[in-house]
């Protein structure tokens, strides 16, 4: 077994293993492995499987279904030649669950993964008005946002690709934004977020947005998927009076040494 760092992986491999998860990838996941670097294996002249690792932790890892027997052979490599401590895994990745498991481990949620849709137990109440959000919201938004964003350069990016919507009061008062950016291009899947002005907050206006935006989805013909920290309890809430349930976990885990 070759291990072969790239900056990135082959795009027919990340489609293969998008393809053969039973659920959307997250979007926070899907940032660690464009941020990060890569390893590919190769037995002989085939590439067999790849791994994605953001810092010292191994976010994706994906060996091609004929070539499963070399899985346990790759990531046993992977992690005696590169400085990996944990593996961060979503709960619905078997292969990668059950490697990083394979050993007594250190193993904790980090966040919700909301990939089911119930019926909503709330309803819109007029007391808003939605548009698609313009360069002269930006403003309005980072005076608010309390860190949502990570930078204002993350926000401009979800104005430009009309992915960030502005809720208004009828008097103009800014409420929240909702937030739709697609995950990846292989698939239809598009995350789902908001944030509540905190002036607003405490009103049921975050499950009112979140209902808001899964009707646009669905209007478009895109499924509508979140996640969110473990310990954002007014976020789960939130999701949750909006229709979204969860059945599927972030998971870390900590690597014993080799």
């Amino acid at each position: 077994m070759r291990l072969v760092s790239t900056a990135e992986v082959p795009p027919t491999l990340r489609g293969q293993y998008l393809q053969s998860l039973p659920e959307s990838q997250e979007l926070f996941v899907e940032a660690l492995v464009q941020a990060g670097t890569a390893v590919i294996f190769a037995e002989g002249l085939e590439v067999v499987g790849y791994a994605a690792i953001h810092g010292q932790t191994i976010v994706e890892f994906f060996v091609r279904p004929h070539a499963l027997a070399h899985a346990e052979a790759a990531f046993e490599a992977l992690r005696a030649s590169r400085p990996v401590t944990t593996v961060l895994c979503k709960s619905f990745d078997a292969l990668l669950l059950s490697l990083a498991c394979r050993r007594p481990t250190t193993v904790k949620t980090a966040g919700l993964l909301f990939r089911r849709l119930a019926q909503a137990s709330i309803r819109g109440d007029g007391r808003w008005q939605v548009r698609a959000a313009n360069d002269g919201d930006v403003e309005r938004v980072l005076a608010v946002h309390e860190g949502f964003f990570d930078s204002p350069a993350e926000l401009g990016e979800y104005v430009r690709a009309r992915g960030l919507f502005v809720y208004e009061s009828p008097g103009g008062a800014l409420l929240g934004c909702g937030l739709v950016k697609r995950i990846t291009p292989w698939q239809h899947f598009v995350d789902v977020g908001m944030l509540v002005a905190p002036a607003h907050r405490g009103q049921g206006l975050g499950a009112q947005i979140i209902a808001d935006l899964i009707a646009r989805c669905r209007t478009v013909g895109v499924t509508p998927v979140c996640g969110c920290d473990v310990s954002n309890v007014a976020s789960r809430r939130a999701l949750e009076r909006a229709g979204f349930r969860s059945i599927h976990r972030l998971l870390e885990v900590a690597l014993d040494r080799c």
